[in-house]
């Protein structure tokens, strides 16, 4: 068996130690965004898939009627200025910071008194022929009631009546006397550390660089020569058991927060002293209803005041874990909904849900491109029509000023991590797949160098 588990712990750690340095280096870049949203790569030297066609990868989430003749859209590419045809682009990007991520535009509003404000992933802008900052946090969402603005992020809804200089946080109560816990979140938390904050982080980092060394000394003691095989031994010996706890508990988190194990793992709740409503996505006044509609991560509820206890609504569309990225109103009665999972019209008074087009994963919308209906933007397909179906001849052809507009280093590092970068070249391979299938070859490297230790194997021959 000594034998066995030797080659076996050789030539698979051989085979897997470059996808192991590409978890351990995007999984730093990951715990870090904001030290690197200012770093963007050219999305030509990135597989087709990643490169701008039709307006998709959600260059366009959204626009708004700056008068007859012109519209604002906005992105993950900033903010541009342009007509109902797309014609022209000409950029509203003055007063934002460098780097995609830092211009990755997710609402944008005019208020009661005619000022445009703008909500990025990290603050809030107003316009006043530039962007001048408001304020500064993760955002998930933005919208309007009558003359206050509501801003969403992941703990609380942040409310700023008109000058919008003052800022409040109301931290919605949950649906529980004691709160509820989610095995999931608690999970993705310990895989990146940030379960105990800083400290935290910065340890499950220095898990990454042991991972980095440790396939390094194993290339140089199977490649290199004699005098440095022995130095190399001891250092991945030594970094191989001290720490095999927490290599083997990076791995087995990260297999979890893939499907099907990540979907039983959601159902698992526990008690805990949380109090308030977490995981918040997106927010919307009803006014034929007079209530709010919330929208966490998985759940849609009815909320009378900010200060009220929300309601769970019995029945809701399927959401994703993105939460949604369009939720608009149609009539009086009726909201379009469009997330990662696809697109609908849904009455939340009698919860009926009508879908839209098949397959798509939705990013965007647009109701004032001069075409009957509304337009939505799919994530691969681009402009699509209400239906579902792609317009091309409708709309200008995506401009290159568009085209050449970099991808975050954070995105890019994302994508590799969970292995959709890869499919673009394995179209058969899943990113469910992917991590399963690394995750186990990885606990079979680190469970035999185990077996393989001097100090254990010493153990058994006494």
């Amino acid at each position: 068996m000594r034998k066995f588990y030797r080659k076996a712990h050789r030539w698979l750690g051989i085979g897997i130690g470059i996808i192991i340095l590409l978890f351990s280096v995007t999984g730093i870049i990951l715990n870090h965004r904001q030290s690197v949203s200012g770093i963007d790569i050219s999305r030509a030297s990135l597989p087709k898939s990643y490169q701008i066609r039709n307006y998709n990868n959600g260059i366009v989430r959204g626009t708004l009627a700056k008068d007859n003749r012109q519209l604002i859209v906005w992105g993950n590419a900033g903010m541009w200025q342009t007509d109902s045809h797309f014609t022209y682009f000409k950029s509203m990007n003055e007063g934002f910071p460098d780097g995609a991520d830092n211009r990755d535009i997710l609402a944008v509003v005019r208020t009661s008194h005619g000022q445009l404000m703008a909500a990025s992933s990290w603050a809030v802008y107003c316009w006043d022929g530039r962007w001048v900052r408001l304020y500064e946090a993760p955002i998930h969402d933005m919208t309007m009631r009558a003359d206050t603005l509501v801003i969403v992020t992941d703990t609380a809804v942040i409310t700023s009546p008109y000058p919008y200089r003052s800022f409040v946080a109301h931290h919605i109560k949950g649906t529980h006397k004691r709160g509820r816990g989610n095995l999931f979140s608690m999970i993705m938390q310990l895989h990146s550390g940030q379960l105990f904050g800083l400290p935290g982080v910065f340890f499950v980092d220095g898990i990454a660089v042991v991972l980095i060394v440790l396939v390094v000394t194993g290339w140089c003691f199977t490649f290199g020569s004699k005098k440095l095989k022995r130095p190399v031994l001891r250092w991945h010996n030594a970094l191989g058991l001290w720490l095999i706890v927490f290599t083997i508990g990076i791995t087995i988190t990260g297999i979890c927060l893939r499907d099907p194990l990540s979907g039983l793992v959601r159902k698992v709740t526990f008690a805990s002293h949380q109090q308030y409503l977490r995981d918040l996505r997106a927010i919307r006044w009803n006014a034929h209803a007079c209530k709010w509609m919330l929208v966490t991560k998985r759940s849609m509820y009815w909320l009378d005041t900010l200060g009220g206890k929300p309601e769970k609504m019995k029945h809701h569309p399927k959401l994703t874990g993105m939460g949604v990225n369009v939720f608009q109103s149609v009539d009086s009665v009726t909201w379009l909904i469009g997330s990662l999972r696809g697109a609908c019209l849904f009455c939340p008074e009698d919860s009926t849900v009508t879908p839209i087009g098949k397959k798509l994963a939705v990013v965007g919308y647009s109701n004032n491109m001069g075409h009957a209906g509304f337009v939505l933007f799919d994530k691969r397909k681009g402009a699509v029509d209400s239906k579902g179906k792609t317009l091309k001849k409708q709309i200008s052809a995506t401009p290159m000023v568009l085209q050449k507009q970099g991808m975050p280093l954070w995105n890019v590092a994302l994508e590799i991590h969970v292995g959709r970068f890869f499919i673009s070249f394995i179209p058969a391979l899943s990113s469910a797949f992917y991590v399963y299938c690394t995750g186990i070859i990885i606990l079979l490297v680190l469970v035999t160098g185990l077996l393989l230790h001097p100090k254990l194997m010493r153990k058994r021959k006494n």
